[in-house]
């Protein structure tokens, strides 16, 4: 009964998206490969602005109501709309969610970031129908909500689950990606394999976004679909100004690096016109954009600062000139001795696809932009122009990634480059998105066309070869590494089947409880984390050497719960020595202050 209530639900939900993505495309009349990511923005900047009036729940039917009386009215006065959704973007988007939809059926995230913050968020969300407020699980309140609220939209319908969140993201990425198809055809069979190539290394720059809620990947998908958006729109017409503020209100809503990425997006509006007459056109998208950017950014600024007030200054990446100055001066003369070595190794490393599109990507534009100056081949003045814009692009990204490191992060994590591929990742998907997709937009004639079909296919296959190399340990993993994250989402599984299996059966005030693994194979910082999201209560640690002889267990004689998940050497010593009896089956164990051990749940699978 549950499962077939859930199809049911499923089934509203995709009716519900479809009408407003319906409704997009009657309203704006923009190509219909661009309406699915506008409908999705419309629908998240909605529920954010709902759940800082405290109408969360509410929110949820308002934009499923709204989806299915549009479906119904787009179906009553043009029957004929749904033709125009016959594209190859349009394909490309749904094939992309149902692929991702079965691939990731049994997916079990892994990353630290998931469980530290982008799945707490989403619980918190799910548990109370509402922003994070006073005695929150999230630590980084000041981090914006916009995909925590398209993720808890999704499990109203889907039920609560890890892989309902990815499948959440997988939808908004799948939906900003498919508009480099815009312009597409069925009948271009060459143009349309060349866009396929180039989607599948805009998608492989950062490829564990396919199974991780992390963001930096769909800021990069949201910006390429608004300047795609900008080149579409080649008379600079008034109309898309709208578009192209909601999907800038989603990117400032996304995460705080939004704000460069806008920046970024104005020089583009600037770059593409300024030899024109349309100024009044240009001050009507840079107004809406300011508009709506400014007023997302605003609101939710005022709202942390009302919700927490000082308590947010605690945050590494609030942005506050006090934060910047104790950052730097926390750095030591070594830290700027090794710091330009380590940021310059982060950089030309061959080990992550992101470096390596970085190489490949590059030596391609100055190929093409110096056989264009020299008059060996001839491109379309627009597509000229984005390749030295894109390398700007890069190097103000750098700066500004480069300031990160310095002002807003300790400097132990500045050291080894913390994150970098992910960060970086962002600007490459950009510039390895922009400039292509504007050669292969450029013109009525399709130019590959005319191309004999030898020199195509060699074409083609020195350009697949290139995207391969780019990602080829991305999609080929050294053994050690697959052995190594498959441990990990084994003891996360666990740990987050051990949670289900508890949920009701603890009182909520209860003594600090320990949780033993296997930490051999697995970080004890993650675990921390995915522990304290599974139980979500900040009172239980793993069962370590450091959590049982340091500050959070105080005393052998303490009351405390221990969770037995599997046997670990370390766990079982600790025990002994203190004079506990080791657990013999996995299950929840009750310790009184006499060390005796009392099962209060066996634990299962």
């Amino acid at each position: 009964m549950v499962i077939f209530m859930r199809i049911v639900l499923g089934l509203v939900l995709l009716a519900s998206l479809a009408g407003t993505v319906a409704f997009v495309r009657r309203t704006s009349r923009l190509p219909a490969v661009f309406c699915p990511a506008l409908a999705l923005a419309g629908q998240v900047l909605v529920l954010y602005v709902l759940a800082l009036a405290g109408l969360l729940r509410a929110g949820v039917y308002g934009v499923t109501l709204f989806g299915l009386a549009a479906l119904a009215w787009c179906a009553f006065r043009d029957r004929g709309l749904w033709r125009e959704f016959l594209t190859p973007g349009v394909a490309f988007f749904f094939l992309y969610v149902l692929f991702f939809a079965l691939a990731n059926w049994n997916l079990t995230p892994v990353g630290y970031d998931n469980f530290s913050h982008w799945a707490v968020i989403v619980k918190e969300l799910y548990r109370t129908d509402a922003l994070p407020g006073e005695g929150t699980m999230v630590l980084f309140t000041n981090y914006p909500p916009a995909t925590a609220l398209y993720e808890y939209y999704l499990l109203q319908f889907l039920g609560f689950g890890e892989r309902q969140m990815v499948l959440a993201m997988n939808i908004l990425e799948g939906a900003m990606v498919s508009c480099c198809f815009v312009g597409a055809q069925w009948d271009r069979r060459r143009n349309l394999l060349v866009r396929l190539l180039l989607v599948f290394g805009v998608l492989t720059v950062i490829v564990e976004h396919f199974r991780n809620l992390y963001v930096d990947a769909l800021l990069g998908f949201i910006l390429l679909a608004m300047g795609i958006l900008a080149l579409w729109d080649d008379g600079f017409s008034k109309k898309t100004a709208l578009p192209q503020a909601l999907l800038g209100g989603l990117l400032i809503l996304t995460k705080m690096s939004g704000a460069m990425l806008l920046i970024l997006h104005a020089a583009l509006l600037v770059v593409l016109k300024y030899r024109r007459p349309e100024r009044p056109a240009i001050r009507a998208h840079l107004l809406a954009l300011a508009g709506t950017c400014g007023a997302a950014y605003l609101s939710f600024h005022l709202h942390v600062s009302r919700t927490f007030g000082q308590a947010v200054s605690s945050n590494q990446f609030q942005l506050t000139l006090s934060n910047f100055a104790d950052k730097l001066q926390g750095k030591s003369a070594q830290f700027w001795s090794d710091f330009p070595k380590a940021l310059l190794h982060a950089y030309v490393t061959w080990s992550n696809s992101c470096s390596r599109f970085f190489f490949l990507v590059n030596l391609l534009l100055l190929a093409l932009f110096l056989a264009a100056v020299f008059r060996r081949i001839s491109l379309p003045r627009r597509a000229r122009a984005l390749i030295p814009f894109s390398w700007g692009c890069v190097l103000f990204y750098s700066l500004c990634l480069t300031a990160m490191y310095i002002f807003m992060m300790s400097e132990e994590e500045s050291l080894v480059v913390a994150s970098f591929p992910r960060y970086f990742g962002t600007v490459m998907i950009y510039q390895l998105g922009l400039p292509f997709t504007a050669l292969l937009m450029d013109g009525e004639e399709d130019p590959l066309a005319a191309l004999p079909p030898r020199r195509f296919a060699l074409g083609l296959g020195a350009l697949a070869c290139c995207v391969l190399l780019a990602g080829r340990l991305t999609w080929l993993p050294a053994r050690w590494q697959t052995y190594h994250r498959l441990n990990q989402a084994a003891a996360v599984s666990r740990t987050l089947s051990a949670a289900d299996q508890l949920e009701g059966q603890l009182p909520e005030e209860r003594p600090p409880m320990l949780a033993c693994v296997d930490y051999d194979r697995v970080s004890h910082g993650l675990m921390y984390y995915v522990l304290r999201y599974a139980f979500f209560q900040s009172g239980i640690w793993p069962l370590n050497e450091n959590y049982w002889r340091e500050s959070y267990y105080t005393g052998e004689n303490d009351p405390c719960y221990i969770l037995w998940l599997e046997p670990s050497a370390w766990a079982e010593e600790a025990l002994a020595q203190a004079g506990i009896m080791v657990p013999e089956e996995p299950g929840l164990y009750y310790k009184d202050d006499t060390n005796q051990l009392t099962l209060v749940r066996e634990l299962t699978g």
